[in-house]
């Protein structure tokens, strides 16, 4: 995972062994237990909520889908983060998570969450794990103790 020097700009790097389409489900429906999407009808605006681990759930606006390779959410006033997902050939996901405009009062709080939002759509995409869920380990089911 590669941090972006600019203060303003977080950008990380990862592999998945998931298809593009299977990462794409996974961020932006309500097909998977890292987040969920609900849409406000009046107005017609979309806006997701991240189910982090040991976190209050996250709730960011989404602005763009182009499936499977863009997701684009908007949060904090202006903030905008972006999620590219690229084909690496093989049937997994290169993913670019990069995220602009970071008010410097919330930098910290924010690299936490994409963390935990990259590290919980990591476990997501190994079989036999879910995040918020039990864990299959050599066949037997065991729930997290908290």
């Amino acid at each position: 995972m590669a941090l972006d020097s600019r203060p303003a700009c977080v950008r990380w790097q990862i592999h998945l062994s998931s298809p593009p389409q299977e990462i794409f489900r996974l961020l932006a429906t309500n097909q998977g237990n890292l987040c969920s999407c609900t849409t406000i009808s009046s107005e017609g605006i979309c806006f997701l909520e991240f189910h982090l681990p040991l976190s209050q759930p996250w709730q960011v606006r989404l602005i763009e889908t182009t499936p499977p390779s863009r997701i684009s959410l908007e949060y904090s006033e202006g903030s905008l983060a972006t999620f590219d997902l690229n084909d690496d050939g093989t049937g997994g996901t290169d993913l670019t998570l990069t995220d602009f405009a970071i008010p410097a009062e919330e930098r910290l709080d924010v690299i936490a969450k994409w963390v935990s939002v990259l590290l919980a759509l990591q476990t997501e995409t190994q079989q036999g794990f879910k995040v918020n869920g039990p864990v299959s380990v050599n066949g037997q089911t065991h729930k997290p103790a908290c």
